[in-house]
C-alpha cells in the first residue's frame, strides 16, 4: 500500500509540474504571468521542495492538498515536522498537523498536540506545546513561532531545567525566546517548585552574556565583617543593559554602583561603571550591636568612575577611549583586588588608529591625567606613523621607517589643596627613524645586516629653554640557521610515547652597534625609551635545542570516528631548551666583558595531559640564580592539579598549587595553597572550594584564609546554563603561558 501511494504521488507530480510540492509561484491557467517563464522556472528551482513521507498519502488535485497519515514526516530545507496525521497545501505551503507533533529546525524544537505551520515563512502556531531552545525550555497553552528567530509562549513558563516538573521556572502570560539572542517576559513570577519567590514587571536575559539576572554573594572577612554583595541585572533597551550593585559590609556600611553596557550600532560600543560608598568604620563587633564610633564622613567618600568606548569605523580604522576617576590610591585595591593586580594606575586617553593600504599605520594618542593623586606623563598629543619593512622596487634592499611627534607633560602626584605646580615638566619632541636592511642567505646561514639613522628635535633640554637636534646611528646584523636530524625511533617508556624523533638545533647571533648620539642623554628631559638612547656595542647569542615527535590527538585516538576516518598525527614539541646571553664590547665608561647573567628557558611535554615549564637567570660570577620559576600542570578526567615555584634572590621564595577532585558524581572539591619560605610564616594563603551539582543549579561553598587579612567564607548559587559570575573571590593556580601548545586540557584551566 505504501509503495503504491508513493508511486501514484510521483506520477501526479510529474504530470502536473504546477502542482509540485515545491513553492509554486507560477500563474494559474488562463492568467498571464508577471515575469518571463524562464525566470519563473529559475525561481522554482532555487526554492527547496517539500518532501513528504508516510504510511498513507492521498492527493486532491482540485484543492491542491496532500493528506498524509501514519508515521508522517515532512521536510523542507532545515525544517522537519513529524506527527500522526497532516495536510499540506501545495500552493501556499500551509500545513496542519495533529497527534504527537514535533517540529524541528537548526535552533530547537517544538512538541505539541496539534499545530498549523507554513514551511515557506517558517511561522506557525502550536497548541498545548513544549519548546526546547537551549539553554531555555518552555511550556504553554499556545506556542507561536513568529519566525525562525522568535518563539512566543502564552500562558506558560520558561526554565533552564530540562525535567518535566522543573525545579524552578519563570511563569508569565506572555514570554518570548529569541534563539542565540535573548529571552523576555512581562509580569513574570519566579517560582521554586510551586512556591512564588519573586515578582518582576519585566525580565530579560541576554543569551550572548551568560551572567545571571540576580547575583547574591554573602560571606565574612576580617576587614569587612559579615557582608552581602548583590548585582541586579536590567535590560531597559535593546542595545543597552547593565547591573545595579547594592552591597553591605558590616564594618564599612553600604555601597552601591551601576554598570551599563551599550552598543550604538552606528558609532561603536562600550561600558560605563560607577561605584560609591560613604565608608565608615563602625565601632562594633557584630551586626546586631549598635555602632559606638563613627568616623567623620567628610573625608571617607570613596568612589570610582570608568568609561570605555570603542568604535570600529571600518576594518582599518578604530577609535578607543578610556576615562578613569578614582577617589584615592587604595580604593581599587581595597574593593576590586583583581582589577588592581592587572592595573594599579589606569590611564585616561583617546586613541585613533588607521591602517593604510601599504600596511603602514597612523595613530594619534591623547593621554590626559584625570587623577591628581597619581604621577603621570601626559601626551597632548602623540602622533605616530610606522611603515613596515618594504622592498625597494626589485632590489634586494628593504626599508622600514617611523616618525612621531609628541607633546609631553610630566605631572607629579598632588594632594587636595596643593598649589605647587612648578615641579611639572613639559617638552615637545619630533622623531624620525629609518632602517635599511639587506637579508640574504649564504650557504646554510641566514643574514640580515642593517643600518639605521635617527634624527630627533627637542623643544627644551634640562634646565634651559633651548631647542636642540640630536642624531644617532646604529647598525648590526642578525645571523640564524637551523640543523636537524630525524631518528627512526618507536618506543614507549613510563607511558611516554615516542613516534619518530626529530632533533633541531637553532643557533642565533645578533650584533648591534649604536654610535654615541650627538647630544648626551644627561642633557635631556627623559620621558620614554627614545630619550635615553646611548652608545651601545653588544653581541647577543642564543642556542635553542628542540626535540619533536608525532602523537595522535587524545580526543580522537581510539574513537570510532578515528577508525572510520583516521586523522594524521600532529607534531609535538616534546622538549625545548633555550640558553642565551650577551657580550659587550669596549665603549666609554665600560669594559669589554661577557654578561654576568645567562638566561634559560625550558618546556617539556612528556604526556598530552602534563606540561612542565621553567625559566631562570644564572649569575655566572657569583654562581647563583638571581631568579627561577617552575610550573607543572596536569589535567585528568577526575583529578587535575597544578603547581608552581617562584624564587627571587633576597626577595621572594614561594610555592603555589591547587588540586581539583571530581571523584564523586555531582561533587567537585578544590584546594589551593600558597607557601612563603621567606618571613615569619610558612603558610600564607589557603582556599577551599566545594561545588555540588543540583541538576540545573550549582552550589559553591568557599573558605579562604589569608594570614594578613583573616578568614573569608561565602557561598553562591549559580545556574548551570549561566555559570559566569561578576563577583569572584576564589583563588586559582595561574599558569605562565596559557597560549602554549597542548594547553587546553583540564578543568582548573577554565
Amino acid at each position: 500500500m505504501f509503495k503504491t501511494h508513493i508511486l501514484l504521488l510521483a506520477l501526479i507530480l510529474s504530470s502536473w509540474p504546477s502542482l509540485a510540492l515545491a513553492d509554486s509561484g507560477e500563474a494559474k491557467k488562463g492568467e498571464e504571468p508577471n515575469q518571463p517563464e524562464s525566470a519563473m522556472l529559475k525561481d522554482m528551482r532555487a526554492e527547496s521542495p517539500i518532501i513528504v513521507n508516510g504510511d498513507k498519502i492521498e492527493y486532491s488535485r482540485d484543492i491542491n492538498v496532500v493528506t498524509i497519515e501514519g508515521n508522517v514526516e515532512i521536510k523542507k530545507g532545515n525544517s522537519v515536522l513529524t506527527c500522526d496525521k497532516a495536510t499540506v497545501n501545495t500552493l501556499t505551503n500551509d500545513t496542519h498537523a495533529e497527534g504527537n507533533v514535533i517540529l524541528k529546525d537548526q535552533k530547537g524544537l517544538i512538541k505539541a498536540r496539534s499545530c498549523d505551520y507554513n514551511f515557506k515563512s517558517q511561522a506557525g502556531i502550536a497548541f498545548d506545546a513544549d519548546a526546547a531552545y537551549e539553554p531555555y525550555y518552555g511550556k504553554g497553552k499556545i506556542v507561536r513561532k513568529v519566525s525562525e528567530n522568535e518563539i512566543e509562549i502564552k500562558n506558560g513558563y520558561m526554565t533552564t531545567c530540562d525535567r518535566d516538573h522543573p525545579h524552578y521556572r519563570i511563569q508569565s502570560r506572555r514570554m518570548a525566546i529569541f534563539p542565540d539572542d535573548k529571552v523576555t517576559a512581562r509580569a513574570m513570577t519566579f517560582r521554586v517548585a510551586n512556591t512564588p519567590i519573586l515578582y518582576l514587571p519585566k525580565f530579560t536575559q541576554n543569551l550572548k552574556d551568560d551572567r545571571m539576572h540576580v547575583q547574591v554573594t554573602p560571606g565574612k572577612s576580617k576587614d569587612w565583617g559579615l557582608f552581602i554583595l548583590t548585582a541586579w541585572r536590567y535590560d531597559l533597551l535593546n542595545n543597552s543593559a547593565g547591573r545595579i550593585h547594592l552591597d553591605y559590609r558590616e564594618k564599612k556600611d553600604l555601597a552601591w554602583g551601576i554598570d551599563n553596557f551599550y552598543d550604538t550600532k552606528v558609532a561603536g560600543k562600550g561600558y560605563f561603571k560607577t561605584y560609591y560608598m560613604n565608608e565608615r568604620v563602625l565601632g562594633r563587633k557584630h551586626l546586631y550591636k549598635y555602632p559606638r564610633v563613627l568616623r567623620p564622613t567628610m573625608d571617607t567618600q570613596r568612589y570610582r568612575i570608568q568609561w570605555r568606548h570603542k568604535w570600529d569605523v571600518d576594518k582599518n580604522t578604530y577609535y578607543l577611549l578610556e576615562y578613569h576617576k578614582i577617589s584615592d590610591t587604595n580604593f581599587i585595591k581595597d574593593y576590586f583586588l583583581r582589577e588592581y593586580e592587572k592595573s594599579a594606575q589606569p590611564s585616561s586617553y583617546i586613541l585613533f588608529n588607521h591602517y593604510l593600504p601599504d600596511s603602514s599605520a597612523l595613530s594619534i594618542l591623547t593621554q590626559k591625567r584625570t587623577n591628581r593623586i597619581f604621577s603621570e606623563t601626559e601626551k597632548l598629543p602623540e602622533v605616530k606613523y610606522d611603515r613596515p619593512n618594504t622592498r625597494i622596487f626589485q632590489t634586494p634592499l628593504y626599508l622600514s621607517s617611523s616618525a612621531s611627534y609628541a607633546s609631553f607633560n610630566r605631572k607629579k602626584a598632588t594632594l587636595p589643596g596643593d598649589t605647587d605646580w612648578e615641579s611639572d615638566e613639559a617638552n615637545q619632541r619630533i622623531d624620525a627613524y629609518k632602517r635599511l636592511s639587506v637579508p640574504f642567505k649564504l650557504a646554510f646561514l641566514d643574514f640580515n645586516p642593517f643600518i639605521g639613522s635617527r634624527e630627533t628635535y627637542f623643544r627644551r633640554i634640562a634646565g634651559r629653554e633651548v631647542g636642540i637636534f640630536r642624531e644617532a646611528w646604529d647598525s648590526g646584523s642578525d645571523i640564524t640557521t637551523r640543523f636537524y636530524r630525524i631518528f627512526d625511533v618507536e618506543a614507549e617508556m613510563f607511558g611516554i610515547k615516542i613516534n619518530k624523533l626529530r632533533h633541531i638545533i637553532s643557533p642565533a647571533v645578533s650584533y648591534g652597534y649604536t654610535h654615541p648620539p650627538t647630544v648626551s642623554t644627561t642633557k635631556l628631559l627623559q620621558f620614554d625609551g627614545t630619550d635615553s638612547i646611548g652608545e651601545a656595542n653588544q653581541l647577543s647569542f642564543s642556542l635553542e635545542n628542540k626535540l619533536q615527535t608525532k602523537r595522535q590527538d587524545r580526543a580522537i585516538e581510539g574513537s570510532a570516528a578515528s577508525s572510520a576516518s583516521p586523522q594524521p598525527p600532529r607534531t609535538v614539541d616534546f622538549l625545548r631548551f633555550v640558553a642565551s646571553s650577551n657580550y659587550s664590547f669596549n665603549i666609554e665608561g665600560r669594559k669589554r666583558r661577557l654578561s654576568d647573567s645567562i638566561s634559560f628557558d625550558l618546556e617539556m611535554l612528556p604526556y598530552d595531559w602534563m606540561r612542565f615549564e621553567s625559566d631562570a637567570s644564572f649569575d655566572r660570577r657569583k654562581r647563583h640564580f638571581t631568579f627561577a620559576n617552575f610550573d607543572l600542570k596536569a589535567s585528568g578526567k577526575d583529578v587535575s592539579w597544578g603547581g608552581g615555584y617562584r624564587y627571587e634572590r633576597k626577595s621572594s621564595s614561594q610555592m603555589t598549587g591547587e588540586i581539583l577532585f571530581n571523584l564523586i558524581k555531582g561533587w567537585s572539591f578544590k584546594v589551593y595553597q600558597r607557601l612563603q619560605f621567606k618571613g615569619n610564616s610558612l603558610l600564607k594563603e589557603q582556599d577551599y572550594s566545594l561545588s555540588k551539582d543540583l541538576h540545573c543549579w550549582i552550589l559553591d561553598i568557599k573558605y579562604n584564609v589569608v594570614r594578613e587579612r583573616g578568614e573569608t567564607i561565602w557561598f553562591a548559587l549559580r545556574l548551570k546554563a549561566f555559570p559566569e559570575m561578576s563577583i569572584d573571590y576564589g583563588q586559582i593556580y595561574h599558569e605562565p603561558k596559557p597560549g602554549s601548545q597542548a594547553y587546553p586540557g583540564g578543568k582548573s584551566a577554565n
